[in-house]
């Protein structure tokens, strides 16, 4: 017996997942594959975006900080900017999302 799953399910979880305060990073990263490798077999990958701090759980660290200050003479630093790159948002294209 063959069961299929709507692909916008498996994105859905796996959004819940990225933000969620219980998993680890390497199991974030582990889902990243999953729903990386479903959205382009289904020829449905859209994209992300990363989390921000009132996305996640209070003090859990965000997929982006935006910076306050726009001195262009601040030094740039990849983990100010990015410090947890697992947390991130999926989009599906709105002709699968039904």
């Amino acid at each position: 017996m063959k069961k299929t799953v709507k692909i916008a399910e498996i994105v859905d979880y796996a959004n819940g997942y990225l933000c969620a305060a219980g998993p680890s990073r390497e199991a974030r990263h582990a889902i990243i594959n999953m729903v990386e490798h479903a959205l382009h077999a289904a020829s449905a990958y859209d994209g992300y975006r990363y989390l921000v701090s009132g996305e996640v759980p209070e003090g859990f660290e965000p997929g982006m900080r935006v910076k306050r200050s726009q001195n262009p003479t601040e030094p740039w630093s990849p983990e100010f900017e990015f410090p947890d790159d697992s947390r991130r948002h999926y989009t599906l294209r709105l002709s699968l999302r039904s």
